[in-house]
């Protein structure tokens, strides 16, 4: 019994290393290529590392591609506070500027990128390399608006 177990977890750890050896070997592989949500109401909204922007976001357009070498390419379009709450800033973005970041699970490591312009109307790009610990495994791309407090953020990749 405990020799199977042995081979399973031996083959389980070489396939993760296989996996990994490949996004080192190929640095234009993709290791995120998803759509952005929006932070739903009543969420819980932070994630090690990274704390979420206090109130529920919707998104028209969005998705973020993070590769091995450490391009990051991240676009929103219409990120803007939920037009159904009850305040004036309801239905537009109050930040002008936001950034990306990216998250590991293994060691919570987090990474930013510095800050891009960020319009009212929620549209922004970010267009850059970062440095990804190795490995950089469970990986999440954020954007987040920068506020006096730091950077909250008010979109994940997933959806």
């Amino acid at each position: 019994m405990y020799a199977r177990l042995r081979i399973a977890l031996a083959a389980a750890l070489v396939t993760s290393l296989l996996t990994l050896g490949a996004a080192t070997a190929n640095p234009g592989a993709k290791l995120i290529d998803a759509n952005l949500v929006g932070i739903p109401a009543g969420a819980a909204a932070v994630f090690p590392g990274v704390i979420g922007g206090g109130a529920p976001w919707v998104i028209a357009k969005g998705d973020a591609r993070l590769f091995a070498d450490g391009r990051l390419q991240v676009q929103v379009k219409g990120l803007v506070l939920d037009p159904t709450l009850p305040i004036g800033a309801a239905g537009t973005n109050p930040f002008p500027t936001g950034r990306a970041i990216v998250s590991c699970s293994n060691g919570a490591s987090v990474v930013t990128t510095d800050l891009v312009p960020y319009s009212s109307d929620g549209n922004a790009e970010v267009n850059t390399r970062v440095e990804l610990p190795s490995p950089c495994l469970g990986a999440l791309v954020f954007f987040a608006g920068e506020t006096a407090g730091g950077a909250r953020w008010f979109a994940v990749s997933g959806g």
